[in-house]
């Protein structure tokens, strides 16, 4: 946003008072202070207390959205690690129910071959 400011600034023209006034050396400056209008000097007071003021919010959003961004990279890596943790409980689980399926197919198999004469 800066940038763009300092481009237009530059490309524009560098002078926003309403009347001009080109001095050469030794002339005796029209206005106090800055050599505009005292209304023009307002102007630019305003602009560029608006311009801090919005350079302040822009940090400050910077800043919220750094903050939302760890928060939402803090809470993948929990529901990651709480997937990988559920996901391998399931493995373990599969594991189990096959071998108790392979056990008591055995089992049946064993028994049923005792039950003829």
């Amino acid at each position: 946003m800066i940038k763009i400011i300092l481009a237009l600034s530059l490309i524009s023209s560098c002078s926003f008072a309403q009347d001009p006034v080109f001095l050469n050396a030794g002339d005796k400056a029209p206005f106090s202070g800055w050599l505009a209008p005292t209304d023009k000097v307002n102007d630019y007071k305003l602009l560029t207390d608006s311009l801090q003021t919005e350079i302040g919010l822009h940090k400050a959003n910077e800043d919220l959205l750094g903050q939302k961004i760890k928060v939402l990279s803090d809470d993948n890596d929990n529901l990651f690690k709480g997937l990988s943790a559920a996901r391998s409980d399931s493995d373990v689980q599969k594991i189990v129910f096959f071998g108790s399926g392979v056990l008591l197919t055995v089992l049946a198999i064993w028994g049923a071959s005792k039950l003829r004469p």
